[in-house]
Parts: C-alpha cells; structure tokens; sequence
C-alpha cells in the first residue's frame, strides 16, 4: 500500500509472469465449443503492475477507459501519462 497526498491510497500489485501476457478467446459466447475446437490461445507477454486507486481520486486518460471498456490490452511505457490526480 502506498499512502500520497497527491493520490490517496493506492495499492500496487506486482505480478510476475513467465511469457504470457494475454489469453484471447476465440469463441462466441453463448455458443458451444466443441471437443478439441480451438477456444483460445495464449500470446507472448510478461510481468505486468496494477495500481487501484481510491474512487475519484484519479481520472484515467480517455483511450485507457475505452480499450478498459473493450476488454483490450494497453501498454504503457516509462513517461507515458495515464491520468491525473484529482483528490
């Protein structure tokens, strides 16, 4: 847990991974899958971090809600803004 003023509490999660980063569902849903149909995969990948903040503390910028909304993943390097604060 991390304790700021400029944020509030925030919990940060490290989560380490051996090369996968992403499993993508091929199915429909709502539909059947037969036996030894593909469902998915998995795609390279790694480690990653999740911060939760409080509620209303920090607006995230508008394409990371969007692609939140559609289930895609985002990356972020070093520098990249995410938000800001709002507390």
């Amino acid at each position: 847990m991390i304790e700021s003023e400029r944020f509030g509490r925030v919990a940060m999660l490290e989560v380490g991974a051996t090369c996968v980063g992403t499993i993508r569902n091929l199915f429909a849903v709502d539909q059947p899958v037969a036996k030894g149909q593909e469902k998915g995969m998995f795609k390279f990948g790694g480690s990653g971090l999740i911060t939760v903040f409080q509620q209303g503390r920090v607006q995230l910028e508008a394409d990371l809600v969007e692609h939140g909304r559609e289930g895609v993943e985002v990356y972020a390097k070093t520098g990249d803004r995410l938000g800001v604060a709002t507390g």
